[in-house]
């Protein structure tokens, strides 16, 4: 499945970058904010570097992984990806993923039992989406379930709680992660209705959570106003004529973060959620040069 000429340990910046989506880290920083804002506080830097480091290994390792699973598939339907390209060798794309999520799980051994709990569900859950995604499409749950968990990760490892407005917030982002993965099944063909519906549901998913923590306040609509414009964005992508699916699966998961500033918005922390809104900005950048998909 290599491409002819290149050793199984053959790299190059691009095909490392393609590998692991690294357009879409940005994405896993702004979450990770989220859920220190959701425990009430940024933890000492020691300790936001261990969980933003946790985070973006298992993130970097799980689309290694996918696109290693994804290896025969991608021979016949996307000779584009990196591994079959020739960009990245097979083996080497193999230790990498697993140095990677043991890496992630790693760094979260030093932040209390319920965090290195919950990147260990994470971690199992990144496997066995992979392991599922293409055969079954309930595999949706997990890809949301992989999102929702870093709010967790984060909010546990700052010394939160797993309460009520945790885990709605995570169900939120799950849900609208869940859709946008809903929708990119049909990235290589015709959108079904499926996933035309799937896309109209996006701003029913991020909208509630964010107005009920901050209700009352005019900036959290404000920000939540923003949020539902760029959704929409993708949303006109996939419903014109041909339906532009991968520019509106970037425009989505770009939002993530765009998102996270809507909800940083509604619990207050204008000062994270000024960062988040520069995570957005740099991941639209970044996908002009490594898609995030």
């Amino acid at each position: 499945m290599e491409s002819p000429g290149r050793s199984a340990w053959y790299v190059s910046w691009r095909g490392l970058a393609e590998l692991g989506r690294v357009s879409n880290l940005p994405t896993c920083v702004s979450n990770v904010l989220v859920g220190f804002a959701l425990a009430g506080q940024v933890p000492a830097w020691p300790t936001a570097a261990l969980v933003l480091g946790s985070t973006c290994c298992l993130y970097l390792g799980g689309m290694a992984l996918n696109d290693i699973i994804d290896a025969g598939h991608d021979h016949q339907h996307a000779r584009h990806r990196p591994i079959i390209a020739g960009r990245i060798g097979f083996r080497l794309a193999t230790l990498l993923a697993g140095v990677l999520l043991a890496a992630g799980v790693f760094l979260a051994r030093p932040l209390g039992l319920p965090a290195f709990v919950t990147a260990t569900l994470l971690l199992l859950t990144i496997v066995l989406y992979d392991l599922l995604h293409k055969s079954r499409v309930e595999a949706i749950v997990l890809m949301g379930l992989c999102r929702g968990l870093v709010y967790v990760l984060a909010a546990l490892a700052a010394g939160g709680a797993l309460d009520p407005p945790l885990a709605a917030g995570a169900t939120s982002l799950a849900v609208y992660t869940a859709l946008v993965t809903l929708v990119a099944r049909d990235e290589a063909g015709t959108l079904t209705a499926r996933g035309r519906g799937a896309a109209l549901l996006l701003p029913l998913a991020v909208l509630p959570w964010g107005l009920w923590v901050g209700a009352g306040n005019v900036l959290a609509w404000i920000a939540g106003g923003l949020a539902v414009v760029w959704i929409a964005r993708g949303i006109l992508l996939v419903r014109g004529q041909p339906p532009r699916t991968v520019p509106a699966i970037l425009t989505w998961l770009g939002g993530i973060s765009l998102v996270d500033s809507f909800y940083l918005v509604a619990l207050q922390r204008y000062d994270l959620a000024a960062i988040a809104l520069l995570c957005f900005a740099v991941t639209v950048v970044a996908h002009r040069r490594i898609l995030g998909t």
